[in-house]
């Protein structure tokens, strides 16, 4: 049990009920505990040992939901606990909490030495359909003069996850129960008042896998590459290009750590926490063997090329990817769906393993295909193959927001689109003299990438005005110096 978020919430001296952090400046509780202080002034939290004054930040009694500001930053060592929407709770779960009750006895519970705070377990006693609360638990080993008043406030904890609120006792003429919220419930009224500034601060993760990933990609990416920007009308393209000290060996190097960092994440999300050294090395040992065979199927579906914009996409944007689906038309097209973290939106993008010749008609192939779907009103359940790992780290806002593209309710809205055109092969990009001096000539070789993909640009346009359920925004063209979809494969052979 994490005791270092548990804390009490104050008027003055009075204890009200439990609070808990949720990171350095935000502390949760449930809002009956305040709703009858007239005057706030005083109200404080004594949590870590210290007394600090708050202020309400946010209360919302449809939920009985509140959180506190705390005016400096807590700067004692906590791991944070995480809140969780997506994790299913039934009957019979495992719980723990904390919390301060006025009057508390369970059989064979020891009193804490330094405080009056009280540890309390059981398991999920029933689901609630109507009221409030949502989750009755039952409460281990408790005697029938305890009494819970002041637990109100203090976190439901399953698996370290922080699951929902504690808000009532259900007395009985036997054993009392407690009542709670699930976060679940409380994020999605959240989501439905549009509180997408409450909803960030409720997205923080102590070990953010996701971030970490785009980070780490994103260094590799502005080194390896450089980025020039055109317009035309309201079309904005985006030009990576390969910078020429290096080659695309470089590339391939940084395609096999992205795939051993997406094994590695996969398994410590699945269940490596383990300190031990036998289970540490095992698990390296697993991630290079599930690296090959994430090789084997990509090369068997041509789709190794295909790792390059994921790579580029995250790290040149940090745009995490979250789904995929191959085109139902044309087994060179692969759409992926990727999101914004600047501007919290979810974009469509459209990745091409290769090239066909004539680019435009196969662009109006998928963008056809892309607007059948949405007027036929297809389950997206059915088109996209989702990616748990990113969905596991997003921020809650976000993740709602797809959560109604999985259930298909996001009916009637313009999509809009980011074409991702891998330009290879046919290229002459790398035989233009500026390239070998893009240092000095930066210009020259602006004016050159401008040139290029001016036309494209303009047929792209037109391509955008025949269709009514989407929208392309923006084209992003990513540079290689590739001959062949063999020749890139076969760096890759196992």
């Amino acid at each position: 049990m994490n005791y270092k978020i548990i804390g009490k919430i104050k008027n003055g001296d009075d204890l009200l009920g439990t609070c808990f952090l949720i990171n350095k400046r935000k502390i949760i509780s449930a809002y009956h505990v305040i709703e009858k202080i007239t005057d706030l002034n005083e109200l404080n939290v004594e949590i870590v040992n210290k007394k600090i004054p708050v202020k309400v930040y946010y209360w919302n009694s449809e939920i009985d939901f509140l959180i506190l500001d705390i005016a400096e930053e807590i700067e004692a060592d906590i791991e944070y606990s995480d809140i969780y929407l997506t994790t299913c709770i039934e009957c019979g779960d495992k719980w723990e909490s904390a919390g301060y009750p006025v009057v508390y006895s369970c059989e064979g519970e020891e009193e804490n030495e330094e405080s009056d705070r009280q540890y309390l377990k059981g398991d999920i006693n029933r689901i609630i359909e109507v009221g409030i609360a949502d989750i009755e638990l039952n409460i281990y080993d408790q005697r029938h003069d305890s009494e819970w008043e002041g637990m109100s406030g203090a976190p439901l904890i399953i698996d370290n996850r922080i699951m929902g609120v504690i808000i009532v006792e259900r007395k009985s003429m036997l054993l009392s129960k407690l009542k709670c919220i699930s976060m679940e419930k409380i994020i999605g009224k959240l989501y439905e008042s549009n509180e997408s500034g409450i909803l960030e601060e409720l997205s923080y993760k102590s070990n953010n896998l996701l971030s970490q990933r785009c980070e780490t990609f994103h260094k590799e990416c502005l080194e390896k590459f450089k980025l020039y920007k055109c317009k035309k009308n309201d079309l904005n393209a985006n030009v990576f290009v390969l910078r020429p000290e290096y080659s695309i060996n470089s590339i391939a190097e940084i395609i096999h750590t992205y795939l051993i960092d997406y094994a590695n994440e996969l398994q410590q999300l699945l269940e490596m926490n383990s300190n031990n050294f036998s289970s540490s090395r095992k698990a390296q040992r697993n991630a290079y063997e599930a690296v090959d065979e994430m090789k084997k199927v990509l090369l068997a579906n041509n789709k190794m090329i295909l790792t390059v914009l994921w790579v580029l996409l995250e790290g040149n944007f940090k745009f995490p990817r979250i789904a995929f689906a191959f085109s139902m038309i044309n087994n060179d097209l692969k759409r992926d769906i990727y999101i914004d973290t600047t501007n919290n939106n979810i974009k469509l993008l459209i990745s091409y393993a290769d090239c066909n010749n004539n680019m435009i008609d196969s662009l109006n192939s998928i963008l056809y295909e892309i607007e059948n779907e949405i007027k036929s009103g297809c389950n997206c359940i059915d088109l996209f193959i989702w990616d748990n790992l990113a969905l596991e780290y997003l921020d809650l806002n976000t993740k709602l927001t797809i959560e109604k593209m999985r259930n298909g309710s996001i009916n009637g809205e313009k999509i809009n689109i980011d074409l991702v055109i891998l330009n290879a092969y046919s290229s002459t990009l790398y035989n233009n003299n500026a390239y070998k001096f893009i240092s000095k000539n930066d210009q020259i070789l602006s004016n050159r990438i401008n040139k290029d993909t001016l036309i494209y640009t303009s047929e792209i346009i037109k391509l955008n005005d025949k269709y009514k359920c989407i929208n392309i925004k923006d084209v992003n063209w990513i540079c290689l110096p590739l001959e062949s979809i063999e020749e890139f494969n076969s760096m890759f052979a196992i």
